[in-house]
């Protein structure tokens, strides 16, 4: 989809989440929100309880350093995606859409990948607000955070 189309769908898309949020109370706590405590380990390590080299750091900081962490490891994973094969398959796309179908490139297959791996980079910033809020109401995610 592409221009108005996109915003319409987009918009639809935030009332339906809005919608579900709101009408699953068993899942989401409804109106009310539900309060998380989220576990903050990754394999050995947990950075809500980190220690180093004799020094502990609070939930908060261990939380700052897991953002930080996260945000590097994404960038790396972005710089190194470019020079892949699939990489160049999203520049050409962007670029010129019918001069990369032309070239073979399957583009709506590039588009639906891109569109996957955008969803996985907000949910995972998704879950790291929730674990800095530590609390999540419907009213947190309506109209105003798709703008």
């Amino acid at each position: 989809l592409k221009g108005v189309f996109q915003i319409v769908l987009s918009l639809g898309l935030i009332f339906v989440g809005h919608f579900i949020f709101v009408n699953t109370p068993a899942l989401t706590g409804g109106n009310s929100g539900i309060s998380a405590a989220p576990s903050l380990s990754l394999g050995f390590v947990d950075f809500g309880e980190l220690s180093v080299g004799g020094m502990r750091y609070s939930y908060e900081q261990g939380l700052f350093i897991l953002i930080w962490l996260c945000a590097a490891a994404g960038m790396v994973a972005v710089v190194n995606m470019r020079r892949t094969r699939f990489g160049r398959s999203l520049v050409a796309v962007r670029e010129a859409e019918a001069a990369a179908q032309i070239a073979g490139i399957n583009t709506r297959r590039v588009k639906v990948t891109a569109f996957i791996l955008a969803g996985a980079f907000g949910g995972l910033a998704g879950g790291l607000l929730m674990a800095q809020l530590r609390y999540v109401q419907a009213e947190q995610f309506g109209i105003n955070m798709g703008l």
